[in-house]
């Protein structure tokens, strides 16, 4: 196994650095009674931020955590997403391009208990701009006490994007959460970040299958922790003392959406207050149930979380 870089251990105070490749305008139609292929008339609909990063800023922000925003944001949906996000007191230090921001279309069926999801694919916009990102993490890494790379890269992107960034905030001590799957999750996990996450059909896509087998390899490149959820079947923590087990709480579910992006900023939360990765992992989980019972994504109330 390869050697674990001092900074993967390190706490320290500032914002938490979220890199959001896939910002998106999220709306939520609730439509009892969905049926494809008919006119669905909503009785309710809800516009929130959305992708994977934005949702867990605003989880950390509820949380008390200070957090900065960086990614790639415009147009109108852009100006609508960065207003939402300042008015939650998220920090945003976007680069503006040409493309419009994506919009993401959710509908529950409260009847069915069922979500349908319609995702745009994000813009990889032109090098221009990603250097002026990567300009912007290098000007923020030094102060930030970790940071969150979430989500699949989006067409056109290199898939070395990850391990990119990922070294330059190692270059900074910075500790690197890290969620993701594909060839981005094999090439990045040989930076050794200290935590990586992805659930189980991503694991399996990933690949190996075997959810051990695949667990090695990433203990093998150096990573410290892995967690691999699945639905409301148990979560597995890999990490030095070797394999836990952790039970989502059963909840009255009112929308999945974001329900793995709050357990990431959780576990990030918790992480950073100085507890051990497993206690971290059960406030992460509970954060998670805490999203599913509500309609907007990342819009959970801190008291009412327990462990």
């Amino acid at each position: 196994m390869n050697p674990i870089a001092p900074c993967h251990v390190s706490r320290r105070e500032g914002p938490v650095l979220c890199l959001s490749l896939s910002a998106a305008w999220q709306r939520t139609h609730v439509i009892p009674g969905f049926t494809p292929g008919r006119v669905n008339r909503a009785r309710q609909t809800i516009h929130c931020q959305g992708g994977k990063t934005c949702n867990s800023a605003r989880v950390l922000r509820s949380l008390g955590r200070e957090v900065v925003l960086v990614g790639f944001n415009g147009g109108a949906t852009g100006e609508q997403l960065a207003a939402y996000l300042r008015a939650l007191r998220i920090t945003c230090a976007l680069i503006e391009i040409p493309e419009p921001t994506r919009i993401c279309t959710t509908v529950l069926d409260p009847e069915a208990g069922t979500s349908t999801e319609l995702v745009e694919e994000a813009p990889w916009p032109a090098e221009v701009s990603v250097r002026a990102l990567m300009d912007e993490i290098r000007r923020l890494a030094p102060t930030a006490s970790a940071a969150l790379l979430a989500g699949a890269l989006p067409p056109g992107a290199p898939v070395s994007f990850y391990t990119d960034v990922t070294r330059l905030l190692h270059e900074h001590g910075v500790p690197v959460f890290i969620d993701t799957n594909g060839e981005a999750y094999r090439r990045v996990r040989r930076e050794q970040p200290l935590f990586m996450k992805l659930n189980r059909s991503e694991q399996r896509a990933t690949g190996p299958e075997s959810i051990d087998d695949f667990a090695r390899e990433t203990a093998d490149a150096g990573v410290p922790w892995l967690l691999v959820t699945d639905g409301r079947h148990p979560a597995r923590l890999y990490g030095p003392e070797g394999v836990t087990e952790f039970t989502p709480a059963q909840v009255n579910e009112v929308n999945p959406i974001g329900c793995g992006d709050a357990t990431t900023a959780g576990i990030i939360d918790a992480w950073l207050d100085g507890h051990p990765m497993p206690r971290a992992i059960q406030f992460g989980m509970a954060c998670g149930a805490a999203n599913a019972q509500t309609l907007t994504a990342g819009d959970i109330d801190k008291t009412q979380i327990r462990i």
